[in-house]
């Protein structure tokens, strides 16, 4: 009985161990100025522009309709990097379905979404796609920082450190001790 008490507290440690290492990380994804917070103590969202999910494609890259832009545009999530799925023809890599569906659940079609520009990094990837921080403004939710710590690929750095990367590596390591998700799947 005192094993099973012991494992138990271990277990629950363990949760809100890490609990504070996923709030920590969040926020530190969030800008650190007087200006990123309102009155209240609460995060402002940082500039960008509002976008209404057209579809999911994988687990880092969405379809969006930019609100006053005619068409759509492929957007590429900074600071992740999921598996892919039948990546040039081949089978789907280990976790990039369930990582797809993880973004699914997160970005149903409809949403409303703000992209957020980095100005540490490209506009732009070499295959045309835009590079941005994804911001649900209803609940407030960092989309990466979430993906990360559920475990849902590694964090990723193209080519320099970008706005909130300690944060995003924060989650990730989070994540990896827990073995969640494409942790416990795949390595």
């Amino acid at each position: 009985m005192k094993a099973l008490r012991n494992s138990g507290t271990r277990i629950a440690v363990a949760l809100a161990g890490a609990g504070v290492l996923f709030l920590g990380a969040y926020l530190l994804a969030l800008p650190d100025t007087p200006d990123a917070r309102t009155g209240d103590g609460s995060p402002r969202l940082v500039a960008g522009e509002t976008a209404t999910i057209q579809r999911v494609v994988d687990g880092d890259t969405i379809i969006v309709h930019r609100n006053g832009a005619t068409g759509t545009d492929r957007v590429r999530l900074i600071g992740i990097d999921t598996p892919e799925l039948g990546h040039r023809n081949g089978p789907d890599e280990c976790y990039g379905t369930e990582a797809t569906a993880l973004l699914s659940s997160l970005l149903p079609e409809d949403t409303e979404v703000e992209l957020r520009p980095d100005p540490t990094q490209l506009q732009v990837d070499k295959y045309g796609r835009l590079l941005r921080h994804i911001q649900i403004p209803e609940t407030n939710t960092n989309v990466v920082l979430e993906l990360l710590g559920a475990g849902a690929g590694p964090e990723y750095t193209y080519d320099k450190p970008y706005q909130g990367q300690a944060g995003y590596r924060a989650a990730e390591a989070a994540a990896r001790s827990q073995a969640a998700g494409y942790w416990g799947a795949c390595r």
